[in-house]
């Protein structure tokens, strides 16, 4: 178990682990020195198998500095599966979305007088005259989309 740590001559997670509960499992992490995700997620991932294969678990953290210090503030996420672990911080996160935002423009919203292609507005007709839906159209294009796990309207070329 040693070779999940950085060092395994030195073995920390520089963090104190409680647990409470019986039914109720409640887990507390916290340190204020050398905190190490890493080490903890795979204590975790190895230990609750079991539990992993039902559903995946994960921990955020954050940690600060006593002085205004350039990247002194900060955290990141953690989730945790069966057969793997994933991180990032908060500012690879940030950095991603923005580089997302300067490489994707803004969409525009999108046209109530347009039908979408695999949405006519007929079949949504059809739907409010037989009481099926009571949402507009742009509404339960949406729903549809979302229900379809297709390309969002947004992104579609609707017919003229």
């Amino acid at each position: 178990m040693l070779e999940i740590f950085d060092d395994s001559d030195f073995p920390d997670f520089g963090a104190e682990i409680e647990i409470a509960g019986a039914a109720d499992c409640i887990v507390a992490i916290y340190g204020t020195t050398d905190f190490q995700p890493g080490p903890i997620a795979e204590l975790i991932r190895r230990c609750c198998q079991d539990s992993l294969q039902t559903a995946p678990v994960g921990f955020d953290w954050s940690y600060g500095c006593s002085r205004p210090r350039r990247d002194s503030f900060g955290g990141g996420w953690c989730a945790i599966f069966a057969d793997h672990v994933e991180f990032a911080s908060t500012q690879e996160e940030l950095a991603r979305r923005l580089v997302r935002s300067a490489v994707t423009p803004p969409m525009e919203p999108p046209d109530p007088w347009i039908d979408y292609p695999h949405y006519p507005s007929a079949d949504w007709q059809t739907e409010v005259a037989n009481g099926d839906t009571r949402l507009g159209y742009l509404d339960w294009v949406l729903a549809r989309t979302e229900a379809d796990r297709s390309v969002p309207p947004s992104m579609e070329v609707p017919s003229a």
